[in-house]
């Protein structure tokens, strides 16, 4: 009997674990960036939030015979405290997000009639930063620590 044999062409087991291989390595590299990306997308949201802080509390003093109100909000977690620039609508709100962002944490805030200042501190270190801060004086700008005053370190 003469049989013909009948070559098939298909992957090899090899061949498919191999593939499979680089496709999760292919994967875990992606999976990583973007875990990355959405810390940095939470420090922009931090930065952004604390800008609408101050803008508002700009428009606070404007509004309310060039005082940043009438009760001094004592250095620590912000509260909605009537009488300061915080228990303003917007700026409130602003602040919520900024926890948010912050995963969780509240950013710090103090105030006095005459100055302000609020820091949040980043999801991820940002170049050399810790935290990011807004003040009375108009800095909006990177620290290594939290406040300690009405005015960024």
């Amino acid at each position: 009997m003469n049989k013909k044999f009948k070559i098939q062409k298909a992957f090899t087991l090899i061949e498919l674990l191999v593939v499979v291989a680089v496709i999760a390595i292919l994967a875990g590299v992606v999976l990583s960036s973007t875990s990355n990306s959405r810390a940095r997308g939470a420090n922009t949201g931090v930065k952004t939030n604390l800008r609408t802080v101050l803008q508002q509390s700009e428009l606070y003093y404007l509004n309310n015979a060039n005082t940043y109100g009438t009760i001094t909000h004592s250095l620590g977690p912000c509260t909605q405290l009537a009488g300061t620039p915080f228990s303003d609508p917007v700026t409130w709100s602003a602040i919520l997000e900024t926890q948010k962002q912050t995963g969780g944490v509240m950013p710090t805030c103090v105030s006095t009639p005459n100055a302000y200042a609020v820091s949040a501190k980043f999801k991820t270190q940002d170049q050399t930063f810790t935290y990011w801060c807004i003040d009375s004086q108009g800095n909006a700008k990177g620290e290594t620590s939290n406040i300690t005053d009405v005015i960024c370190n």
